[in-house]
């Protein structure tokens, strides 16, 4: 009986070791740092954007949530994020009531320039619905420097009290 309750605390040890290990090695992705540039001149901007009250569900949303592979800091869709000059993996979050899109993209951002992520979903009627076109566009020109489609993933929508 003995001999039992040890390995059975032994198995339990060495379990949660391993627990414990697995769990160390999980890690999320890093904060996004913005450049350190105290002249606005030598850096670039990017920020979402939203488009109000579309019917029949919800407003629509579209922000950065990485850049380089890391978070930014505010990933809400009308904070512009300081990146610096030189070309950047952007990952583009659309979100509109229950459906989401998202698409990764590289974009060459100037100093002193500021773009924009914006979103349309394609299709002729709400029901077909299934596909969103995204650009980045330079915000004073409208010049589109990067663009692709992502299709649509219905999600229940997270709710926080």
């Amino acid at each position: 009986m003995l001999h039992a309750v040890v390995r059975t605390s032994t198995f339990r040890a060495l379990l949660t070791v391993a627990s414990l290990l697995l769990l160390a090695t999980c890690t999320s992705a890093p904060t996004y740092e913005p450049p350190a540039v105290s002249d606005p001149a030598g850096y670039a901007t990017i920020e979402g954007s939203m488009v109000a009250d579309t019917w029949p569900v919800a407003d629509q949303y579209t922000a950065i949530v990485r850049i380089d592979g890391s978070v930014p800091r505010d990933t809400a869709y009308d904070q512009p994020i300081d990146v610096s000059p030189g070309e950047h993996a952007i990952v583009v979050l659309f979100t509109h009531g229950e459906r989401r899109a998202g698409l990764q993209t590289t974009v060459n951002f100037e100093a002193g320039k500021s773009y924009v992520a914006k979103a349309k979903e394609v299709g002729s009627s709400w029901l077909e619905l299934g596909q969103v076109d995204i650009t980045i566009e330079e915000t004073d020109t409208a010049e589109v420097v990067a663009s692709g489609t992502a299709s649509v993933d219905y999600q229940v929508p997270v709710r926080v009290p």
